[in-house]
């Protein structure tokens, strides 16, 4: 049994005995274009569906950045949910003091989070949700004004850091790098596999609407004339591979 499993979810015409299965410590992205239910499915699970077993404290957040900043100062915004669940004010501050050192934001934290570049804001409010106790935290569509070097950042910090189960609904490919796993959802889950694995055909990907991340597509085309055998996100990685 895993900490966030789904059994034979039917739900309206989205959902037909939907099933999925995430163990303790999972790092996976689900991928689906408009339409395929990530929203739905999020939403689902927030409310707790019945057909929903959560195992776990559990953190959602959307990719819907200025509806999500009620503070007026980035410091107020960073404070803003656990002063809300009544953490104390030597928490609090530990807390802050951690994140905001480890993401050096220490600067911006009098300024006025509206006047701050979407980038800015949406990392913002990612940290005003991570300095909350959880196990579980999802993300749909959470990273679109992020760059990568800022997403690599954010994910490290949650793995190796806070360590914590990470499911990542997601219409954007790129987001796969991030990820130890990748699950395709269409109304249903239709494919599964780990990240190394998970290039071998593009169909599947053109078939549910869509693209193929560049590094996987790219090392597809590699292992098809039998430059390389293995798919490798690393771009460095990869001219070594191809250049020894």
């Amino acid at each position: 049994m895993g900490v966030l499993t789904i059994k034979k979810l039917t739900y309206k015409k989205t959902f037909d005995k939907l099933d999925l299965d995430i163990k303790k410590g999972s790092n996976i992205t689900i991928l689906g274009c408009s339409g395929s239910g990530k929203s739905t499915l999020v939403s689902l699970i927030e409310t707790g569906h019945k057909k929903i077993k959560i195992t776990g404290n559990l953190v959602s957040m959307s990719g819907l950045v200025n509806r999500q900043i009620v503070g007026k100062t980035v410091l107020e915004q960073l404070r803003f949910h656990m002063v809300l669940n009544h953490y104390s004010e030597r928490k609090i501050n530990n807390r802050i003091k951690k994140i905001t050192g480890y993401f050096d934001i220490d600067e911006i934290l009098d300024k006025d989070p509206f006047h701050l570049s979407m980038g800015e804001k949406q990392l913002v409010i990612l940290l005003s949700y991570l300095v909350l106790d959880m196990d579980i935290i999802v993300f749909d569509n959470s990273f679109c004004y992020l760059d990568k070097k800022i997403k690599t950042k954010v994910f490290k910090y949650i793995k190796e850091i806070k360590r914590l189960t990470i499911v990542n609904f997601s219409s954007n490919p790129d987001d796969v790098y991030l990820s130890n796993e990748i699950a395709v959802l269409n109304k249903n889950i239709v494919y599964r596999e780990a990240i190394q694995y998970a290039f071998n055909s593009d169909k599947l990907y053109y078939s549910n609407g869509l693209d193929l991340p560049f590094m996987g597509d790219l090392c597809l085309k590699l292992k098809y004339y039998d430059i390389i055998d293995k798919t490798i996100f690393d771009r460095t990685e990869l001219v070594n591979e191809i250049w020894k």
